[in-house]
């Protein structure tokens, strides 16, 4: 009997990782070449080719795969109130084309973010791009023991005296991620 039970614990287990593995949101998707999309969808996770973004046009239609290289950026709604936005950019000039989330599109500079888990620990690695660049420049995540991305932070904002100087006296926090920071630069700094 107690190895029944485990049987079928075991296969609702599977069911349900199953059924949250094929889940699909509600998503605009704007390609490059002008055309949008409304549809269900989600992004795939394949390791050694190029990611995709499956969709089908309604819940018992057939589904489709899109290239992220075609894809301007794609908009996901996953609750009422929780609608994130992925702009594709190549992760180096030849590829692989990634989904990052924006957080923060300025006049002088855009932020976003990549979210990977390590260790069953959502990690999230910024990187800023400013108006007139088409490669994103890697900033990481907040590391308070190292110090590596407060000095990424200072570099890559150096033209700014006033946020460094704001940044030096605490008044912005690193700590905040970087969405805070980028916002000051765009309303007080650039060119």
């Amino acid at each position: 009997m107690k190895n029944k039970l485990i049987i079928l614990f075991l296969l609702l287990l599977s069911a349900v990782c199953s059924a949250q593995s094929n889940l699909t949101y509600p998503s605009k998707v704007v390609l490059k070449s002008g055309d949008t999309l409304f549809c269900l969808g989600k992004f795939t996770n394949k390791i050694f080719k190029n990611r995709t973004f499956k969709y089908k046009a309604h819940l018992n239609a057939k589904k489709k795969e899109i290239e992220l290289s075609k894809i301007d950026f794609v908009q996901i709604r996953y609750s009422k109130k929780k609608i994130k936005t992925f702009k594709i950019f190549p992760l180096t000039a030849e590829g692989p084309f990634i989904p990052f989330q924006e957080f923060i599109k300025g006049e002088h500079v855009e932020v976003y973010g990549l979210e990977s888990m390590v260790n069953s620990m959502a990690v999230l690695d910024y990187y800023i791009k400013r108006s007139d660049e088409d490669q994103m420049t890697y900033i990481g995540g907040y590391d308070a023991i190292f110090g590596k991305f407060k000095k990424k932070v200072y570099e890559y904002f150096s033209d700014c005296d006033l946020l460094i100087k704001k940044l030096e006296k605490k008044e912005l926090r690193l700590r905040n991620g970087l969405e805070e920071i980028a916002d000051f630069y765009n309303k007080n700094c650039g060119k």
